[in-house]
């Protein structure tokens, strides 16, 4: 008997840092409360806002680069950019040729603490967060000039947000997928179902966390039909919340969720 035999883990320190995104409603008290619904046509106009806020939060989650964007955190993107790293055998290459610059990707990401998680700042919530200023007065630019005064409804909006990716291999890149080549039938271009039943095999265990796939809306759209073609079920599952029912499409039961964001062009990938 040998007793036991230690073992050891493979660690490396990483730093990542967060940002924070900031937004300003200002709404015209006179034109709230001639709606009689002050609350509702604030919401209204500041849906605006949210949703700037969250598309913005969106591009860093994918692209943002704190080498070329001090004010933003690193995303995925960066992390898995190279081939030839470490990580570069959880990329799986879609066979855009080299130059390319019409490309899209999808993503695998296994999400858990421990695996890859969002962070905030320590003492700071999560989430956005949203203070009522109440009423103020402000300077009207309305007509193209700031000298004139209103009396405006105003609510700020702060959202601090970072990224940390403690284990690459439960994220997986199928990249350098040409968009202009994708058909319905798969015979030319990516044929999506099978490099996405590639990236599930990269990933150790998909009961480690919440697996989910991301693409864009039209990936999503040529990956449903390809999945018909092929006589695969296409269907989404539905389930009602509050009255209303919400469908939801999945692949192999891992959800797909479409993101705009990854709807941007991008260059080939070596």
């Amino acid at each position: 008997y040998g007793g036991i035999q230690p073992t050891k883990g493979t660690n490396v320190q990483i730093t990542d840092n967060t940002g924070m995104l900031n937004a300003i409603s200002e709404v015209d008290v006179d034109l709230a409360d001639l709606n009689g619904n002050t609350a509702a046509f604030r919401f209204g106009e500041d849906r605006v806002h949210i949703e700037g806020m969250a598309q913005e939060l969106s591009n860093i989650l994918w692209f943002g680069n704190e080498d070329t964007q001090p004010e933003a955190f690193t995303g995925f993107a960066p992390r898995f950019n190279s081939t030839t790293a470490e990580n570069g055998d959880n990329m799986i290459d879609g066979g855009s040729l080299s130059g390319q610059t019409d490309n899209t990707s999808i993503w695998l990401v296994v999400w858990d603490e421990g695996l890859t998680h969002g962070i905030v700042p320590k003492g700071m919530p999560a989430g956005m967060q949203v203070k009522d200023l109440g009423e103020i007065l402000i300077q009207d630019a309305s007509e193209g000039s700031n000298t004139g005064r209103m009396m405006a409804y105003v609510s700020s909006y702060k959202w601090f947000a970072g990224l940390t990716v403690q284990d690459w291999r439960y994220v997986v890149r199928i990249y350098n997928i040409d968009k202009s080549l994708l058909v319905n039938d798969a015979s030319s271009g990516a044929d999506l179902p099978d490099l996405m039943f590639q990236a599930m095999r990269k990933v150790p265990s998909l009961n480690m966390g919440r697996p989910v796939f991301y693409m864009a809306r039209d990936t999503a759209t040529w990956l449903a039909r390809q999945k018909a073609a092929m006589g695969l079920a296409t269907y989404a599952t539905s389930a009602t919340v509050a009255g209303d029912r919400k469908w939801a499409e999945d692949f192999n039961g891992i959800p797909i969720h479409r993101c705009d964001s990854l709807s941007s062009d991008e260059a080939a990938v070596t």
